[in-house]
């Protein structure tokens, strides 16, 4: 399906696993700018999932997503339009049957569950569900709108986003479902995609208490669970736990713990190849099953920690800690087919570029400019302007390209290589001293 195919697996993991794994496999994709490994990704379901060759479910229509953030980064009009038979076959798991309860005030899920969430089964309204229906719906309704779209299910999608019922909640933050709190591991999060990666909750000052309390409490209990036995720490928060901690709280602005639980994932977790044992862990220290999810994974919650775009929004630097004074990043890719270089000099944004591919207006915020002062520009005289949410906005044709400041001197523009550290390169092979690096650490 792109990066990693079943042929080259050993282990008891040779398969496509639908309900987190294979959808995390695209996270650092889109930002990295390489679009030709998600293109293998859309080829595949143009190819074969029209026509009900892959059946509806919630898996697939999150494994969409991933199609529409390959459309969206790579502002491909013709791809935005193929998703759109695709993704209505997928929510017919809902909309044709019974899953689907009409109380005549909202609708409801029923007969739901959260993957992986241990013997609780024959939920109802699981945030899982009501977190996918709704991107879904609004999906949809937003492309039929944009292109011109027909489907019977229009009207019937126009209302389950009006009156599908709101998220579970209660004191503690974000439920499973409406009969369930959170109360032993859940490393899937799968009840926590609204806020990543579907990005359906808006980080305000109105909800940021509401998602900081739920992300604590998941984590305490899938980070921390050798105060609830039987459940270890080493079974429950392998790998990706870490990956959702790192993304969401980048999006929290939470610096530190974005860029932490990236490093405890490659310190702990990760091989020098890049992947991970499942089993090693799970009682099977004999066997070792290749993983690549979680790594994958983890460079995406760390594209989150340097570039954000959300919403037609695209945030520069928005989660890099106070540590890393002096940092560079060139051509990572944002929505709407926008390159982004930017450099971080004494821990300060010095200078931003733009390359837009398809032309277009390009909303932004950077990290520690003043949200009240006009960037200068070179070229000089491209406009920029403000927009209404404390952000900058500049027009660019296709082909264009911008360099943005503040300040009254033009900065040091040059793009380099910060000095590595001598200790962590050859990690393949040998090292310069001859030494063969050994295959785990």
């Amino acid at each position: 399906w792109g990066p990693v195919g079943i042929d080259l697996c050993i282990g008891p993991w040779c398969q496509y696993v639908w309900d987190m794994n294979e959808q995390l496999m695209y996270w650092p994709v889109f930002a990295a700018n390489r679009l030709q490994l998600s293109q293998a990704m859309v080829d595949q379901f143009d190819n074969f999932a029209i026509g009900n060759s892959v059946g509806p479910s919630p898996e697939l229509a999150w494994m969409l997503q991933q199609y529409w953030r390959h459309a969206s980064y790579a502002a491909n009009d013709t791809v935005m339009q193929q998703l759109f038979p695709l993704l209505a076959n997928a929510i017919s798991t809902y909309t044709v049957g019974n899953r689907l309860v009409d109380d005549g005030s909202n609708y409801h899920v029923v007969n739901c569950y959260s993957p992986e969430y241990i013997g609780r089964y024959n939920h109802t309204d699981c945030n899982y569900d009501l977190a996918i229906l709704r991107w879904s719906v609004q999906t949809l309704v937003q492309l039929a709108a944009q292109y011109n779209l027909s489907n019977p299910g229009l009207p019937l999608w126009k209302d389950i986003d009006a009156r599908l019922v709101d998220y579970q909640v209660d004191e503690t933050g974000y439920l499973i479902s409406a009969n369930s709190p959170i109360e032993m591991p859940h490393r899937h999060f799968s009840h926590l995609l609204h806020i990543y990666p579907l990005q359906l909750v808006a980080v305000t000052p109105n909800t940021t208490d509401l998602i900081a309390r739920s992300l604590d409490r998941w984590y305490n209990f899938t980070g921390y669970t050798q105060q609830y036995p039987p459940y270890q720490f080493q079974d429950e928060c392998r790998g990706f736990p870490q990956a959702g901690m790192a993304a969401m709280s980048a999006r929290l602005r939470r610096r530190e713990s974005g860029v932490g639980n990236v490093t405890k994932l490659l310190d702990d977790n990760v091989c020098p190849n890049g992947l991970y044992g499942e089993e090693v862990y799970m009682g099977h220290p004999s066997e070792f099953a290749p993983v690549a999810e979680s790594p994958f994974a983890g460079i995406g919650a760390l594209h989150e920690c340097l570039l954000q775009s959300v919403n037609g929004v695209i945030s520069i630097f928005p989660a890099v800690p106070d540590s890393w004074t002096n940092f560079t990043f060139h051509k990572l890719r944002a929505e709407g087919a926008v390159l982004v270089s930017a450099r971080r000099v004494a821990g300060l944004a010095s200078f931003v570029r733009f390359e837009s591919l398809s032309g277009g207006p390009v909303i932004f915020e950077v990290d520690s400019w003043s949200a009240t002062t006009l960037p200068s520009t070179l070229p000089v005289g491209v406009p920029v302007s403000f927009v209404d949410g404390g952000y900058f906005g500049v027009t660019l044709t296709p082909g264009q390209v911008v360099i943005l400041y503040q300040g009254v001197t033009i900065p040091d523009l040059r793009i380099d290589f910060l000095p590595g550290n001598a200790s962590e390169f050859h990690w393949f092979g040998f090292s310069a001293t001859g030494q063969q690096i050994p295959p785990f650490h």
